[in-house]
């Protein structure tokens, strides 16, 4: 299950995940907080401020159908009113989402929110509070009596845009082939994770086309295509063919990349 806060969250965070997933039989879930209401508008004719988040919906609803996405849940919030939200209410939710569909595995922002977010850093609580919940029968009692049990994941993970040596790497070859992607301007140390931190990286190159057509499908958040389809075809592999992440629980201990799946070991 991943749980984030707008549509487009779920592609460039876990979306080779979960199509690699889809493609082992593994049923996936999508929980959204909002439906982007007050995101940017890459073109005039794909959507108005009055309906961005209809359209939003149906572009997440899209990306989801090409990653394999079993089921989505939208929690109904306002775009960049979430840390506003009650904190009861908002997990109340998510625990229900989790009782219902009984994921092993929960994937969510890390505590940066990648880059500091307000609605990336207050889902990232919710759902971090929920994953603890969810297995308490005497929190939201009022589900158990509905006819939901008690469930508790297996594990929980951050999702991470990688670590900060690999995106320094990625971003001077970008920058030596004359790509613009956009990232003079973002501080690669504010959103990359030390390398010491990172306990899973997973190969998912084989869906890396996958993975950007689910992110081309979230068209009013990317100009033509941009800035993914400025990225040469020889290094999309490497750009969207790892994914990272940081296991909360139960935690790992030793050396940072231990893992190269989020299901290893698991029954």
């Amino acid at each position: 299950m991943a749980i984030y806060a707008h549509p487009d969250d779920e592609s460039y965070s876990v979306g080779g995940v979960l199509a690699q997933c889809a493609s082992d039989g593994i049923p996936t879930f999508v929980v959204c907080a909002t439906r982007g209401e007050v995101g940017e508008i890459s073109d005039p004719a794909l959507a108005s401020p009055e309906n961005l988040g209809i359209v939003r919906e149906k572009e997440l609803r899209e990306a989801s159908r090409i990653l394999g996405v079993k089921e989505i849940d939208f929690l109904d919030y306002v775009d960049g009113q979430l840390e506003k939200a009650d904190a009861n209410e908002v997990v109340g939710k998510i625990v229900r989402a989790i009782r219902r569909w009984r994921p092993a595995v929960v994937v969510t922002f890390g505590l940066k929110g990648v880059y500091g977010h307000p609605d990336h850093v207050a889902i990232h609580h919710f759902a971090s509070q929920a994953f603890h919940k969810a297995g308490d029968e005497e929190s939201f009692p009022n589900q158990i009596r509905e006819g939901l049990t008690a469930y508790a994941p297996q594990r929980l993970y951050y999702s991470s845009p990688g670590p900060k040596s690999a995106l320094r790497q990625m971003r001077e070859e970008l920058k030596r082939r004359g790509v613009d992607f956009g990232w003079n301007v973002i501080d690669l140390d504010q959103i990359g994770d030390e390398d010491d931190v990172i306990t899973t990286k997973v190969d998912v190159s084989a869906y890396s086309e996958t993975k950007l057509r689910a992110l081309l499908a979230h068209r009013t958040q990317m100009p033509g295509g941009k800035p993914f389809r400025n990225v040469p075809d020889d290094l999309m592999p490497s750009f969207l063919g790892k994914e990272y992440f940081i296991r909360v629980h139960p935690p790992v201990h030793g050396s940072a990349v231990a893992e190269s799946n989020l299901f290893e070991g698991l029954p």
